[in-house]
């Protein structure tokens, strides 16, 4: 627009110059003036206020529109003067650039300034009509160029160097001609008045055109450099732009031949990339062209392709392109732009995470773990295999998008959260064992292992669970088998004891017993000799004294005969000869005996019998006899002493089907560490005697497989029970 107003003035200016040549009475010098400053003022709006689009800046407009609409209608109908309009709009520009308060308010206050003053001399007819335009333009110029620091005026002076001088020094000078020629126009004039020769009057506005017709051109000269140095700025920014990029970046014409690379582009295709079209680089069949058809139509969305192509050392790439159409000044398809950029390696990494990730999901299905993903905080369920369908009863349909704690599959909610914070802070996978819950709310025990999944947009957690009740249970078995075996292995160890200490006794028994064979042998024959003489002395004297001695020498008689006895029956016992005996009336009947015997030593001795009447079993009656006397025997060797008292009872176990026998005393008793030695062999805690008598009493019961037990307390007395099969008619 600037551009046009500046040539029209131009124009008008050689036309006034062609008139004043031919016929100086066919110049048109006010009303042309008047056009030209309007003109040429409404190109200086425009280059100060820009481009004016979408209706901008539109009093600026209508105001210049106005002004040239009346200055036509005065140049070719004469109808109007239009000094009143220029001063008007001198007024309305000056204005304008005050409203700025810039530094070209100085000189526009003096256009202000100038412009009253020219109404009011035209007011009293005083004719500065011509001198005035050219004051104003000399003033509003130079006001404009101060103010606009950046002018493309000042802009075209430091760059474009060849004709920087001229330039610099043409831009006063022309502004200088019009200034002069007006003013020496306007002096001639009022000095000669009417006299004045027209065509000197038509020399000075000749020569003021001229300057005017030398600044507008100097002005649409550098209007279209600065477009063009605008443009060529821009372009090579552009292309900086592009060649930094690190993506391919061609562009093609509408028949999809390669124009422009950039370096990019060249790098890939060669640098004969340029005038080949675009298909001799595609590798394989493909259907390319047909995807971005719809730019070569017209289509203004960015089209996204992927196609094979050939580079430049004959490799195999995979390129991603973006096409969008290219358009020139009349809106004309003339090709495509693309960017493109190499993802061979990126699908092929796509192609190994997707099977990657394929496989994660087959072994994350067809693990025979329990395994969920869950949210770490709220325990909302993301994900859960097919084993965790089986062990907690909900299908994934059901349990995804619930928290755990809605599915309550935690028995005690509190262990999670402890596992979570352990997990989380040592960011590694923590196990524990827990009691877990499934949908029919049967608890089990599992073992669980949890493990922290930092994803991008939220933190999870993966949850391996193990049922482990089986375990729990062949645990169970274990212990209790090791618990078992354990008892059997020591059982069997006292059973192997046992046997060696019975195997190690049987041979100091076939030791002894050959020792006591002997023994007895020797012995009992003056034992015998002994016993007859002190009857025979006994008989024949009734000195009291004298009988008492002997009955002395027969109890120590009767107590080494026992002791021979029992060693020979402890050495070497003797066959069971079972009978069927009465047990109350043998029993009754031998405590007779002992009791008269110990009467004398004020040992007194109790049966209590609670026997049904007779009551039979089967014993063999020597060994019964030797086994009650020496039960009595101890009994009375503990509490003589003292005078006590011996208690013998016979009762019945019916539930066990056994015969009860005790023999309780009042006597010293044992301690602890003595009551474990009682039945051991030659152990005695008696000055007397060799220490067989218990060990006796417990061979004879185990030969009638029976038992015997053993009670017996230091200060308190001692009581010795055994039990026998109670069966009439059943041999033991």
């Amino acid at each position: 627009m600037f551009i046009l107003i500046n040539t029209a003035t131009i124009l008008f200016c050689l036309i006034n110059l062609f008139l004043s040549r031919v016929n100086p009475g066919l110049m048109l010098m006010a009303p042309l003036t008047a056009v030209l400053f309007a003109l040429f003022s409404a190109g200086l709006l425009l280059e100060k206020f820009g481009n004016i689009r979408f209706g901008a800046k539109i009093g600026a407009r209508v105001l210049i529109s106005a002004v040239l609409l009346l200055a036509v209608i005065d140049v070719f109908f004469g109808a109007i003067n239009l000094s009143y309009l220029e001063a008007l709009l001198v007024v309305m520009l000056s204005v304008s650039v005050l409203a700025k308060k810039l530094p070209g308010q100085i000189f526009s206050s003096l256009v202000l300034f100038f412009s009253s003053l020219f109404l009011i001399s035209y007011v009293y007819g005083v004719a500065f009509v011509s001198f005035f335009p050219a004051v104003f333009f000399l003033f509003i110029s130079t006001g404009i160029l101060l103010e606009e620091k950046n002018s493309f005026f000042q802009l075209w002076l430091r760059s474009f160097s060849p004709f920087s001088v001229f330039t610099k020094w043409m831009i006063p000078f022309s502004l200088s001609i019009i200034f002069l020629a007006e003013f020496i126009d306007i002096i001639f004039f009022a000095s000669y008045g009417g006299n004045a020769d027209p065509k000197l009057h038509a020399l000075f506005h000749t020569l003021s055109f001229v300057g005017l017709a030398f600044f507008t051109v100097i002005l649409i000269f550098f209007s279209f450099k600065k477009v063009e140095d605008k443009l060529y700025e821009t372009q090579g920014e552009l292309s900086s732009l592009l060649s930094a990029i690190p993506d391919i970046v061609m562009r093609v014409d509408k028949n999809k031949f390669y124009v422009w690379a950039n370096d990019a582009g060249y790098a890939f295709f060669g640098k004969d990339v340029i005038g080949k079209e675009a298909s001799y680089y595609f590798e394989e069949t493909q259907d390319t062209y047909d995807k971005v058809s719809s730019v070569f139509k017209g289509g203004e969305d960015t089209v996204y392709v992927e196609s094979w192509q050939r580079r430049s050392d004959g490799k195999r790439r995979l390129l991603a392109w973006w096409c969008r159409s290219l358009r020139d000044e009349k809106g004309e398809i003339m090709g495509a732009i693309s960017t493109a950029r190499d993802i061979t390696e990126q699908k092929q990494q796509q192609k190994e995470l997707r099977a990657s990730r394929e496989q994660l999901a087959k072994i994350f299905d067809l693990s025979p773990e329990a395994i969920t993903i869950t949210s770490q905080k709220e325990g909302f369920l993301y994900n859960a295999n097919k084993a965790a369908e089986e062990m907690f009863g909900f299908t994934r349909a059901e349990g995804v998008g619930r928290t755990i704690f809605d599915l309550n599959i935690w028995v005690d909610p509190s262990e999670r959260a402890k596992m979570v914070r352990a997990a989380v802070a040592k960011k590694v996978s923590v196990t524990s064992e827990v009691k877990m819950r499934k949908k029919t709310g049967e608890a089990f025990p599992a073992l669980i292992s949890m493990i922290p999944i930092e994803d991008r947009e939220e933190k999870l957690l993966l949850t391996v669970t193990r049922d482990i009740s089986i375990y729990k249970k062949a645990q169970e078995i274990l212990e209790r088998d090791n618990e078992m075996f354990k008892r059997m292995v020591e059982k069997e160890a006292k059973k192997i004891f046992e046997m060696e200490k019975k195997l190690a006794l049987s041979r100091r028994l076939s030791d002894l017993g050959t020792l006591a064979t002997g023994i007895a042998h020797e012995l009992r024959n003056p034992l015998g000799v002994i016993s007859t003489a002190t009857y025979n002395i006994k008989v024949k004297n009734s000195n009291p004294e004298l009988i008492g001695h002997l009955q002395n020498i027969e109890k120590k008689v009767f107590e080494s005969n026992r002791i021979i006895s029992n060693l020979l029956g402890y050495a070497k016992p003797k066959e069971l000869e079972l009978v069927r005996i009465d047990i109350s009336r043998e029993t009754k009947n031998l405590l007779d005996v002992y009791a008269n015997k110990y009467a004398e030593e004020k040992v007194i001795i109790d049966f209590l019998d609670k026997l049904k009447p007779e009551t039979f079993i089967y014993v063999d009656r020597t060994q019964f006899v030797e086994l009650l006397s020496n039960l009595v025997g101890n009994s009375f060797d503990a509490c003589r002493e003292k005078g006590g008292r011996i208690l013998v009872k016979l009762d019945a176990d019916r539930d066990a089907n056994e015969l009860v026998l005790s023999v309780e005393d009042n006597g010293e008793g044992m301690d602890k560490k003595d009551l474990e030695k009682a039945f051991d062999p030659f152990f005695s805690t008696k000055k007397e005697g060799m220490g067989l008598g218990l060990s006796i009493c417990r061979q004879i019961v185990d030969q009638h497989g029976g038992k015997t037990y053993l009670q017996s307390e230091r200060g308190k007395g001692t009581t010795v029970t055994v039990r026998f099969l109670l069966d009439a008619d059943r041999k033991i």
